[in-house]
C-alpha cells in the first residue's frame, strides 16, 4: 500500500481577532499541530508478506513563523525570513504472531529533525523501539 498527502494552509487562516473564535481547543491548535501557514508532505508505504509486514513514514512540515500563531488577533504584514522544517522519518519491520486477535512484536527505528533556516539551528532526536501489540475488536453490536 502506498499513501502520499499534502496539506498547505496560508496565513492566518485559523485565527480571530476574538481568542474564542479560533479553531482551537485548550489553547491547542484543533485543524493541524503547525497553526498556519505550513505545507506539508507525507508518505507511507506497507508491506505484508505472510506474517511478515514493514512500515515506512515520512512527514515534512515546512511552516513560515509570521502568520503561523492562530492566536495572534493582529494581521501584521508577512516576513517569510524565519523558516522551519520539520521531518520525521519512522520504520519498523515486524511478525504476526496470532492472527485471529492481531498479536504482533515489532522493532523499529524513529528519526525526528528539526532546521531553523536563517539561524542555523539544528535539533535531531533518534530512538529504536520494539513492541508487543495487539488489536482487539468488538465484532457484536448489542444494543
Amino acid at each position: 500500500m502506498l499513501q502520499v498527502e499534502y496539506n498547505s494552509t496560508t496565513a492566518y487562516t485559523y485565527s480571530s481577532n476574538t481568542r474564542l473564535q479560533t479553531y482551537s481547543n485548550y489553547n491547542e491548535p484543533l485543524a493541524h499541530p503547525s497553526g498556519a501557514n505550513f505545507h506539508e508532505f507525507i508518505a507511507i508505504i506497507n508491506y505484508k508478506y505472510k506474517r511478515f509486514f514493514c512500515q515506512i513514514k515520512l512527514n515534512e512540515i515546512r511552516s513560515i513563523a509570521s502568520g503561523s500563531d492562530i492566536f495572534n488577533s493582529e494581521i501584521q504584514p508577512l516576513n517569510n525570513s524565519l523558516v522551519i522544517t520539520k521531518t520525521i522519518l519512522q520504520g519498523h519491520v515486524g511478525f504476526l504472531v496470532n492472527p485471529k486477535n492481531n498479536l504482533s512484536i515489532l522493532i523499529g527505528i524513529n528519526k525526528r529533525t528539526e532546521d531553523i533556516a536563517p539561524l542555523s539551528i539544528t535539533n535531531e532526536t533518534n530512538y529504536i523501539y520494539f513492541g508487543i501489540r495487539t488489536s482487539l475488536r468488538n465484532l457484536y453490536n448489542d444494543f
